[in-house]
C-alpha cells in the first residue's frame, strides 16, 4: 500500500520489481492525481497494470489499484503526533481508537522505527478508507504482521 506521492519514486526502491510481482499494490490518491501517477517510471515500464476500480482482484500480479482518498482529512503522521502526545483526535473513530489503545499506543509513542510507523499508517488507512459505503477490512494485514 502506497500513497500516490510514493508511487512517483517507487522505481527507486530496492527490489521494487520483486515487490510489484509479489503482491498487488493499493495506491491511495493523496497529493498526486491519477493522471500524474500515470507518468511514474514504474508505470512507464508496466503500462497496463494500473486499475481504477471499486472491486479488486488481489490474485493477479503485477497489479496496481488506485483509490481516490482525497476526502480523508488529515494524515497518518498527524494521527501519530496526536497519539504520541496522548491527545484525542476526530481523525480516528471510537472503535479504531479503542483498538489502538489496547494494542499499539505504547509502540507508537516509544518508537522511531519506520517499519512500525509504516504498519501503523497502513492500519490507519485500511480502517479509515471507505468505498461504496463499506469499510475495507484487510484481515491479511493483521494476520500476517500481528
Amino acid at each position: 500500500m502506497l500513497g500516490s506521492d510514493n508511487l512517483m519514486h517507487f522505481h527507486t526502491w530496492k527490489y521494487w520489481e520483486e515487490i510489484l510481482h509479489m503482491m498487488p499494490i493499493l495506491v491511495v490518491g493523496r497529493d498526486c492525481s491519477l493522471h500524474r501517477i500515470q507518468t511514474s517510471q514504474a508505470l512507464k515500464k508496466y503500462p497496463n497494470i494500473l486499475h481504477d476500480k471499486k472491486v479488486f482482484d488481489w490474485s493477479a500480479t503485477p497489479n496496481i489499484f488506485y483509490i481516490d482518498a482525497s476526502v480523508i482529512k488529515g494524515s497518518a503522521t498527524d494521527i501519530r503526533e496526536y497519539l504520541k502526545k496522548g491527545q484525542r483526535t476526530a481523525l480516528l473513530s471510537h472503535a479504531v481508537r479503542a483498538y489502538l489503545d489496547a494494542k499499539f499506543i505504547s509502540i507508537v509513542k516509544n518508537t522511531s522505527n519506520h517499519i512500525v510507523r509504516g504498519v501503523f499508517s497502513c492500519i490507519h488507512t485500511f480502517l479509515m478508507l471507505k468505498t461504496n459505503g463499506r469499510k475495507i477490512r484487510n484481515t491479511f494485514l493483521f494476520s500476517r504482521y500481528f
